[in-house]
């Protein structure tokens, strides 16, 4: 297997925001990852200084989208360099680059509802391709968010499975507000 270009932590990425906290939101204040999300734990429990009962999972889906887009500023090109990612990309363009142009259009237009996307309303594999090639920034970064999902997953089932604990798939069906 080869190794996680996240793990091979040979520039201070913050391997352990990605496999030992998730997206760090759960860590101490002190964390490299409370740090570059320039957010601590107690802000997303918050509002004007007062506690809340439950996480605003708005604040925090921002958060971690703000925190995503600065890893992939500082590490983005070289993940999407790696062997790995030729791999992971190849194996699962059929679904993943529609899905990359899916969220930077509902990111550009600022809606999800494609309706509303003009002449991008109706999908079309050719106007996708060159969406994406025209966008490629955006459509990269996406791609690079499901990249690191698709190791993340990986390493928690198989640390699941050295337990002795198996995985069983879902699909969840819904629509996210964020």
């Amino acid at each position: 297997m080869e190794p996680s270009p996240v793990k091979n932590n040979d520039k201070g990425y913050y391997k352990d925001v990605f496999f030992d906290s998730g997206i760090g939101l759960n860590v101490r204040n002190d964390h490299p990852a409370a740090r570059l999300a320039g957010k601590s734990f107690e802000y997303f429990r918050t509002v004007d200084g007062n506690e809340l009962s439950q996480v605003d999972y708005e604040k925090v889906n921002e958060a971690k989208i703000k925190f995503l887009k600065r890893i992939y500023a500082a590490m983005g090109e070289r993940v999407l360099g790696t062997e790995s990612y030729r791999k992971f990309f190849e194996y699962n363009e059929s679904w993943l680059l529609p899905y990359a142009v899916f969220c930077s259009l509902r990111d550009a237009c600022d809606t999800a509802d494609f309706n509303r996307w003009e002449s991008l309303s109706r999908y079309s594999s050719a106007k996708a391709a060159k969406y994406a090639k025209a966008n490629k920034t955006s459509v990269d970064f996406h791609c690079f968010v499901q990249y690191i999902a698709h190791l993340q997953f990986k390493e928690a089932v198989e640390y699941a499975h050295s337990k002795g604990v198996a995985i069983k798939g879902d699909l969840p069906i819904g629509v996210s507000r964020c």
